[in-house]
């Protein structure tokens, strides 16, 4: 509903805003060349032509008078500044509208040719975990790399000391976000639809799943995660029918303090090989089978 949402709004503003700027363009450069000619007219001995002075009139029957009544007040040249504002205001903001659809349309087009879409994170553990679960649903299979996997708790964000400052509100909503992308995963893991590698050893996973003195969680996914390997990246391989293969993965403006972006890189026409490479490197140590099996998963 959302995307229609967009699609639709994209449509207004291409079909029935962007070309209505122009006629307005037109009709105001029009307009403010007949009222100059007419006002150079009423100020020299040369006649301007009568379909000229005819709009002109009209224009100015519009606002309530005539054009000589308006001379004799004094009030022609104040109107025929006016126009020119709005005239130069029109011109200034076409150009803007425009450079920001030539924006669009050039990312648009980058991202159908490349697969390569950027989202910017305001809200850590909502908008990442939202942009998350909108690319898992549906999957036939998801690889998930990272570290403790605490993003799956939603008891984990009162324990985080970066959220200390956050609202009761702020943390209501993350808790509500991470539920959702917890019940996600635990349905996943329940149809071995996912697989969780672990850069960390299971006893810090089962700390991290924790909640309380309850490990339901952990042992729900217990047996889809791969402890100890230490790969060291955060990034997610998504599989799907329609589209094969989805690439996610975070960076940082160079502080990692700061919050990040999620990048989104799909299976392209300029991208295809790229994905087979990164899904070839994932497939080779053939993580799912490892799943809840590696040796060293044993270990507390």
């Amino acid at each position: 509903m959302a995307q229609w949402i967009v699609n639709f709004l994209k449509g207004v503003l291409r079909w029935f805003i962007i070309p209505l700027l122009y006629i307005l363009l037109i009709f105001g450069a029009f307009t403010a060349a007949c009222l100059v000619w007419k006002h150079l007219d009423l100020l020299t001995a040369a006649k301007c032509p009568s379909m000229v002075a005819s709009y002109a009139n009209w224009i100015a029957g519009k606002l309530g008078t005539n054009v000589e009544e308006l001379e004799k007040e004094g009030k022609f040249a104040p109107v025929v500044s006016d126009m020119l504002v709005a005239l130069a205001f029109v011109v200034a903001i076409v150009p803007l509208l425009q450079a920001w659809r030539y924006r669009w349309r050039l990312k648009t087009e980058l991202r159908s040719a490349h697969g390569l879409e950027i989202f910017k994170v305001k809200k850590e553990r909502i908008d990442d975990l939202a942009k998350m679960l909108e690319y898992y649903e549906g999957a036939e299979h998801i690889t998930v790399f990272c570290g403790d996997f605490d993003w799956l708790q939603p008891s984990s964000i009162d324990r985080n000391p970066k959220f200390s400052k956050c609202s009761k509100r702020l943390k209501k909503k993350m808790k509500k976000m991470t539920e959702k992308m917890r019940d996600f995963v635990k349905e996943y893991a329940s149809q071995e639809k996912i697989t969780l590698v672990s850069s960390k050893s299971k006893g810090l996973v089962k700390d991290a799943l924790r909640n309380g003195g309850d490990d339901s969680l952990f042992e729900a996914l217990k047996e889809r995660v791969v402890f100890d390997q230490n790969v060291g990246i955060k990034c997610s391989l998504i599989e799907k029918v329609n589209r094969k293969y989805t690439f996610l993965y975070r960076s940082y403006a160079g502080d990692k303090k700061r919050l990040f972006n999620a990048h989104i890189f799909y299976k392209a026409e300029e991208s295809e090989e790229l994905i087979n490479i990164l899904r070839g490197l994932i497939e080779f140590s053939s993580w799912r089978k490892k799943a809840g099996e590696h040796p060293k998963a044993t270990k507390n």
